[in-house]
Parts: structure tokens; C-alpha cells; sequence
């Protein structure tokens, strides 16, 4: 009961970008800026942000790129809405991406995956990897189970993510998606692990789904 109420209330854009800096989204933010500094040279990007809620993850781009926010809350979405100079914000699964193949020069997928059921995860990846160019960057951040982190452990029990997965499990799946060019940890509140990956022609990722096509039938 407190935990759906809680839930509802960090939908409201004011209070998720809130509980956003108090886990540590600064700190991210700079892990992200030198991670994407070794791979990202150009001024003028297509970004998505899968998984985007408010939009935030506008701030780490060039005002010369273009940046679409895809999330499934609404309610999230609502300040891009109101201020399109952000960016676009997209309504959408991001299991099922309404957007064409190799359209983007970046796709972000931050605090996104714990949120995703492992039935629907290999979807997530594969989508992910559809609409990135054949020159682009995949840039996938998560916080990952530690048993050993108490505060982790509590922060666990009230997210709205039901599916933290651990270091092991992410290694094993991104590997699948490209070539892994950069790949660190590091804490905050939670512990994260975060990669950068492009595409591979001799990559796995269509062995995370049968048919992949199938999804676009």
C-alpha cells in the first residue's frame, strides 16, 4: 500500500527529478559526459533517451543536437510538452519503438533496465541496438543488485523498478548486443555499471530473440 502510493507520487515530473538527484543523477551525469568524451567528437547528434522520463538527460548535449525523449508515463512527458525547445517527447514502449532502423547517432537507455521484466529485457536491447546507426553509440546504465550495500538493499525494497539484475547477467547480455568499447563501475547511493557499446556485424544480439522481425509483423 505505501509502496503504490509511493510510486504514484514520483510520477509527478517535480518529484521524479527530485528523487532523481538525491540517487545521485549528478554523479551519473558525470560518469556519462567522460565515458561518451572517448567516443563523441560531433557537435550536431541525433540522441534518443529511452526511458527518459522529464527529459533531464537533455543537459549532457550540444544545443545542436536533436534529442527525443521516448518514456511510457505521460505524466513525465508532460514538461517536453510544454517546452518543445527541449526536445520531442515520444509516448511509447520501448520494447516496441515506433521509430525507423538506424536512425540515431546515440541511444541512451539510463536507469531503465531494472524497470524491465527479464522476459522483456532481450526486446529492450535488441530495439535499442535496431535504431542506432551502423556508426552509432549505445550508452546503457544501470544499478545492479549488491548484496553487501545495506542502503542499496533499502533503496531496493521502495523503487519502482522490480528487476535489478547483477553484474554477471549485464556483462553477459550487452556483450551480445556489439563491441563493448568502454565499461566501468562505480556507487553512489547504489552500485552501477555502465557501458558503451557499438555495433558489431559479428555480434549476437539477434540470439537474444528468435525472430526480431517479428516484433515489427
Amino acid at each position: 500500500m505505501v509502496t503504490s502510493f509511493l510510486h504514484q507520487i514520483a510520477s509527478y515530473p517535480v518529484i521524479y527529478d527530485w528523487i532523481q538527484r538525491l540517487a545521485g543523477h549528478e554523479v551519473i551525469d558525470e560518469h556519462m559526459r567522460r565515458s561518451l568524451d572517448r567516443v563523441v567528437t560531433q557537435e550536431q547528434l541525433s540522441i534518443l533517451d529511452v526511458g527518459g522520463g522529464t527529459g533531464k538527460g537533455r543537459r549532457l548535449w550540444s544545443s545542436q543536437s536533436s534529442y527525443i525523449c521516448l518514456d511510457n508515463d505521460p505524466v513525465k512527458l508532460s514538461p517536453l510538452v510544454r517546452n518543445p525547445a527541449q526536445g520531442s517527447g515520444l509516448l511509447a514502449d520501448a520494447t516496441r519503438m515506433p521509430l525507423g532502423s538506424g536512425v540515431f547517432d546515440v541511444v541512451v537507455c539510463c536507469l531503465v533496465s531494472h524497470h524491465i521484466s527479464d522476459l522483456r529485457f532481450p526486446f529492450l536491447l535488441a530495439e535499442c541496438m535496431r535504431v542506432l546507426k551502423k556508426t552509432g553509440v549505445f550508452l546503457f546504465v544501470d544499478p545492479v543488485w549488491d548484496s553487501t550495500r545495506p542502503v542499496g538493499r533499502l533503496l531496493w525494497r521502495y523503487d519502482r523498478g522490480s528487476y535489478p539484475r547483477r553484474v554477471a547477467q549485464l556483462d553477459s547480455n550487452l556483450s551480445q548486443c556489439g563491441s563493448i568499447l568502454h565499461r566501468e563501475e562505480f556507487t553512489t547511493l547504489h552500485r552501477f555499471v555502465l557501458y558503451l557499446i557499438t555495433k558489431n556485424p559479428a555480434s549476437n544480439v539477434e540470439n537474444l530473440l528468435v525472430d526480431h522481425n517479428a516484433i515489427h509483423s
